[in-house]
């Protein structure tokens, strides 16, 4: 069995999410040996100004690009929301996803998830309490609809579609 991690410090769920997508491909990664690497490929609080923790969505890009045992496939930032049904086909398939979604607006949230019941999805690292939780279908259509704001502005939740070169 996987033993995923969970985020210890506020601002590192990107580079947690993508050491566990590499745990997920077979990879033995682990938070000694992979975390300071993973915050470098992501800039992780380098260039994005006083007061920001975290990572954008192309330094994500470019740490999985980094690793050639998996396949990530991005919806595009923009595009309407990802369907649960396209998410499903993709779970079913062996396959597992990395989300970045809006909590509140303005601050964002990378989790990974591993698998689906007909009513629930498995998401790592997306409760403070557990590293391991269900997720309903209905919350995770509210994580995959689009922020909009009183001013106008909208953010968008980005998915990557994962895949190992063993399931591919």
């Amino acid at each position: 069995m996987i033993r995923y991690l969970r985020q210890k410090e506020k601002g590192t769920c990107g580079p947690v999410a993508i050491i566990n997508a590499l745990k997920w491909a077979g990879i033995k990664a682990t938070e000694k040996t992979h975390k300071k690497k993973i915050k470098q490929l992501t800039s992780h609080n380098m260039r994005h100004g006083r007061g920001f923790k975290g990572c954008f969505p192309y330094d994500v890009n470019y740490a999985l690009s980094c690793y050639k045992s998996i396949y990530a496939c991005c919806n595009h930032t923009g595009q309407p929301n990802t369907k649960l049904s396209k998410i499903d086909k993709h779970l079913d398939y062996g396959g597992s996803l990395l989300i970045r979604y809006f909590w509140k607006p303005g601050h964002g949230h990378y989790t990974f998830c591993i698998g689906r019941t007909s009513k629930t999805y498995l998401l790592v690292n997306d409760s403070r309490e557990k590293t391991i939780i269900r997720r309903s279908r209905k919350t995770m259509e509210k994580m995959l609809s689009t922020a909009n704001y009183a001013f106008g502005a909208k953010e968008y939740p980005i998915v990557w579609f994962l895949l190992t070169s063993s399931s591919s």
